[in-house]
């Protein structure tokens, strides 16, 4: 027989097998399912257990093949009062933005998650956007990676208002998104009214210096 990668593929019958094994497993703090071509259909089958599991606090999926339809299975996980998940791994996926507007409902009514890593992903200004807003009014999340996910200067604008809101985000990466300095500016504008972030980062975005300089001076001072 060839070799084949496709022969080595998370399948139909493994979430299935999963799902009901997850289920079993009533002591299970964290489920990791990377680089496993994990799609969407996957996702549905396995958070039909994963929304109402006593123990489960972490996941990670990350490297897989998990598009808008499968996104919106993470805002049904997080909606619940009763949620404990306080880590959400979703970086290299195939995320964007129309996955973004359920799981953004979610994510605002959440108070249990604590860390979340959509890095590289396709949300793009859109799907950013639906996550920004959901943050003025989350008060549980700590630490957001956002990075390479195809934003521009426009998400700024809805960034900067988050800043003022939002009271529990310390640790934001926004590496690899192209803001140029007039979204630089729109962050060194209104950051100085935020008290509460500790780390922003902001390498490879096109902001100015001055900016980047006046953004850092400010995280000193929180």
């Amino acid at each position: 027989m060839n070799f084949d990668w496709n022969h080595y593929c998370f399948t139909k019958m493994d979430a299935n097998n999963i799902s009901s094994g997850i289920g079993l497993c009533h002591g299970l703090l964290h489920l990791g399912i990377t680089s496993s071509h994990l799609n969407c259909y996957h996702i549905k089958v396995i958070s039909s257990v994963l929304i109402d599991h006593p123990s489960l606090t972490s996941l990670n999926f990350s490297h897989n093949k998990i598009g808008d339809y499968g996104f919106k299975y993470f805002g049904k996980i997080l909606s619940p009062l009763s949620c404990h998940f306080v880590s959400i791994d979703l970086s290299d996926n195939l995320i964007g933005a129309d996955g973004a507007i359920l799981f953004s409902l979610g994510l605002e009514r959440n108070n249990s998650l604590v860390f979340l890593n959509l890095k590289l992903n396709k949300l793009g200004d859109d799907g950013c956007e639906h996550i920004f807003k959901a943050l003025s009014r989350n008060s549980a999340l700590q630490s957001l990676n956002l990075s390479s996910n195809g934003m521009t200067e426009s998400s700024c604008r809805i960034l900067a208002d988050t800043f003022v809101l939002n009271k529990s985000l310390r640790y934001l990466d926004l590496c690899c998104n192209t803001f140029h300095e007039s979204g630089g500016k729109y962050l060194q504008d209104r950051i100085e009214e935020n008290y509460h972030l500790m780390d922003l980062k902001l390498t490879l975005t096109q902001i100015s210096q001055e900016s980047e300089t006046y953004i850092c001076q400010i995280l000193e001072r929180n």
